[in-house]
Formats: structure tokens, C-alpha cells, sequence
């Protein structure tokens, strides 16, 4: 997750054009923008606040906002939860907006135990609801989403190599 500037352009109903018109612009924004994924931010998580605002029109405003968001791009780590566990790999949820998949190839040092459904190696187990770092290594944008495949963090495995 990161932080970003966004400028956007916005409708205001004109009851809202009182003395409290920066709560509203706020409100009427997280409205409309809040999990919105685009290509060019990813996921927007929340607005964290106002910057500026202008007004363009009656109830047209401009608005530039900072803004959570989580863009999945190649060599970013994120942290997430397993999710499920598949013969094919693992797939990790991120900030309940994004499922990344590691595939099996890249669990080179892990063998899916079906008993336990878990991926093994020696006394560590990567099972659901564990947290994992990943990281992503190809990203795709399709149908205002995105398709992300990763494999383990390196200071993950590292820390199980030793």
C-alpha cells in the first residue's frame, strides 16, 4: 500500500454548498472513488485527505487528494493472507482487494502436503489464514482488475533456508 496524489474531477449536489463544503467535497468523493481500480492507480483504498479544491463550474470542482492505494507492479512485496492452497499453488489475498498466485514452480523448496493441505518444507508450513510476503513478479490489467503472479519474499525464504 501506497500513498498517491490524484486529481479528479467531481459533481457536487448544490445542497451541499454551505460553509462545511471541504467535509462534503471529502464525503462525496470516498463516495465515489473508494474501490475504484484503475490502470494507471490500482485499487483505491481510501482518500486520506483534501489537498485543494476549486470550483470549475456550479457543482463542478476540481480536486486534488492524497489517496491509499495498492498497484500491484513487478518487484513490489506485498503481505497478504493464503487464502487457498492448490495443487497449482498458493493464492494470497491482499488488503481483501487483490488474490496474487504464487504458482507451484515457484515453491521450489515446498511440497504440497494434501493431508495437512499445506505447502511443506522440513518443520515449516504455509497453510490458510497464514500471513506471507510475496513478491510480484508479472502483473496484468484486465476488466479493471488485475492478474498478479508472484513467488515467496526473498527474506522469507531465507529465513526458512536457515
Amino acid at each position: 500500500m501506497s500513498s498517491i496524489v490524484i486529481e479528479k474531477r467531481m459533481y457536487l449536489d448544490p445542497k451541499f454548498l454551505d460553509q462545511d463544503i471541504e467535509t462534503h467535497i471529502f464525503n462525496e468523493l470516498s463516495k465515489i472513488i473508494v474501490n475504484e481500480c484503475s490502470e494507471e492507480y490500482g485499487y483505491i483504498l481510501s482518500v486520506q485527505n483534501i489537498i485543494s479544491y476549486y470550483n470549475l463550474e456550479d457543482t463542478i470542482f476540481i480536486v486534488k487528494f492524497n489517496a491509499a492505494v495498492l498497484k500491484p507492479e513487478a518487484g513490489k512485496i506485498l503481505s497478504g493472507k493464503v487464502c487457498m492452497i492448490i495443487k497449482d499453488g498458493i493464492l494470497i489475498d491482499i488488503n481483501n482487494r487483490q488474490k496474487l498466485l504464487i504458482p507451484s514452480s515457484n515453491l521450489e523448496f515446498f511440497e504440497l502436503n494434501l493431508i495437512e493441505n499445506a505447502y511443506v518444507y522440513g518443520d515449516v508450513k504455509i497453510k490458510v489464514g497464514d500471513e506471507v510476503k510475496s513478491e510480484v513478479i508479472f502483473t496484468k490489467y484486465v476488466d479493471q482488475k488485475f492478474c498478479c503472479y508472484g513467488k515467496l519474499a526473498n527474506n522469507f525464504v531465507k529465513s526458512i533456508q536457515h
